[in-house]
């Protein structure tokens, strides 16, 4: 018989990662183009440029000459810069710092900044 604390286990696993990929559908999707935003995501049938490296590799069959794409990404939440702010008003205080962490429980906290670059070619692509 299985015992119940592991199928609780699994069964909160499973659901924790269909949340999770529910809410960040085009937030961690770097390579995302403004013609796939267009399309709600429903590229894949018709990818032919350099958009097809990620989403139907196929498509590469497609193109008809080459084609380069480069790009600087800067984002973040808006609340990356109170959560910034409150920790650099901390300072070295741990209990300042611990409440500064606690008032933020449960936010979705994030920035990056990131640089990419896609080659593609008749039939192959090289992404960076």
């Amino acid at each position: 018989m299985i015992n119940s604390a592991f199928l609780f286990a699994v069964t909160t696993f499973l659901f924790s990662l269909q949340v999770s990929a529910s809410q960040s559908e085009y937030l961690h999707q770097p390579a995302i183009s403004t013609r796939v935003m267009g399309m709600g995501g429903a590229f894949a049938a018709v990818a032919d440029d350099y958009n097809a490296a990620f989403y139907n590799p196929a498509g590469l069959a497609r193109l008809e000459k080459g084609e380069l794409n480069m790009g600087i990404q800067i984002g973040g939440t808006p609340s990356i810069l109170t959560l910034y702010s409150d920790i650099n008003g901390a300072g070295s205080n741990s209990t300042a710092l611990s409440n500064a962490l606690f008032n933020h429980l449960g936010e979705h906290d994030s920035s990056r900044v990131g640089l990419g670059a896609v080659w593609a070619r008749p039939s192959w692509a090289v992404v960076f």
